[in-house]
């Protein structure tokens, strides 16, 4: 009795693949697209916050060699900080660029 209740919901599955197959491709084909969606845009702000984090840590390099200096140019520095911070205007970082900004 349970193969024959097996056999039939497999029956049943089979029959029901076939008459919907056309939605139901279209259904696994929309949830792939917005999977790929979701991990595209994933590796996309890993990627920006990754320039975020390089660009502010060669300003920080930059930053300590200024403030060593006799002369310090700060003008050119504040405009490099201004600069990067208008480029990473959507980064995790922005606080930090403003931070440093006010300090010089």
């Amino acid at each position: 009795m349970a193969i024959q209740n097996v056999s039939s919901l497999f029956k049943n599955i089979s029959h029901f693949t076939n008459v919907k197959s056309k939605n139901l491709v279209m259904v696994l084909a929309f949830l792939l697209i917005v999977i790929g969606l979701f991990f595209a845009h994933k590796l996309w702000v890993n990627y920006r916050e990754q320039s975020a984090q390089y660009d502010f840590a060669a300003l920080m390099t930059e930053f300590e060699t200024v403030s060593r200096e006799k002369d310090p140019q700060w003008s050119a520095l504040l405009e490099k900080f201004e600069t990067e911070y208008q480029q990473h205007a959507h980064s995790s970082l922005l606080p930090y660029y403003l931070g440093y900004k006010v300090q010089i």
